[in-house]
């Protein structure tokens, strides 16, 4: 998870379990809301990190109560 600090695309992938496309498109909604950012290196080979933002940060303690919610729901 993002909240543990900044992932590649291919941790990100092999956590969410979601395929490549489905992914890459979620991680640019997030980007354009704001609550996490694109990190490109100048090396070879290329290099992205995701991160969150301060925002995304801010919401993990409503995200976490949904995810406790949830799970007591069963």
């Amino acid at each position: 998870s993002l909240y543990n600090g900044p992932l590649r695309f291919g941790a990100l992938q092999q956590a969410t379990g979601l395929p490549p496309r489905t992914l890459s498109l979620r991680l640019k909604e997030l980007e354009a809301f704001g609550l996490i950012s694109r990190t490109e290196y100048s090396e070879a080979p290329p290099r992205v990190e995701y991160a969150l933002t301060s925002l995304g940060q801010a919401l993990q303690p409503a995200l976490k109560a949904l995810a406790q919610w949830e799970a007591r729901l069963g």
